[in-house]
């Protein structure tokens, strides 16, 4: 009545069904592993690119409140590994990161308006996000922007 399901049917251990089956499972479960993978390392990527963004935004403030600031500079297309050029010499960038560009204005005009503005963009070249930074006359913006939305 009942029978050994243990034993080979005509030599064969599975079917080629259950072959079938099982190796497709195992294709599937090797792509979502892959994709995630994909995810991560993305994810790692755009917090180098935070990372960088911060390092810059603490060193500017850091040179604003010096005694006599640099009131006008502008830096661009930095890719890391790379310290930056002055007055941000104490700032590297890691693998990958780009300063897109920085822009700093500061200055009085002669009716005694401030011409205030400072502006810069980080990302990491294999990355999915833009950081920017700007501010103008005190007002300030910061934007994460995908790239995947601009194209």
């Amino acid at each position: 009545m009942y029978k050994n399901f243990n034993k080979k049917i005509e030599g064969y251990l599975f079917s080629p069904i259950e072959l079938f089956v099982t190796v497709s499972i195992i294709i599937l479960l090797v792509f979502i592993v892959i994709e995630n993978l994909s995810v991560s390392r993305m994810k790692a990527y755009d917090a180098l690119a935070l990372k960088g963004y911060d390092k810059i935004k603490l060193a500017l403030y850091s040179n604003m409140s010096l005694p006599n600031p640099v009131r006008k500079f502008m830096i661009q297309n930095m890719v890391g590994p790379a310290p930056l050029p002055e007055p941000l010499e104490d700032v590297f960038l890691d693998e990958g990161v780009r300063l897109n560009f920085l822009i700093r204005i500061a200055e009085k005009s002669k009716r005694g308006q401030s011409k205030d503005l400072l502006r810069f963009e980080v990302t990491h070249k294999k990355g999915d996000r833009i950081y920017r930074y700007t501010e103008v006359r005190g007002i300030l913006t910061e934007q994460v922007i995908s790239k995947s939305s601009l194209e």
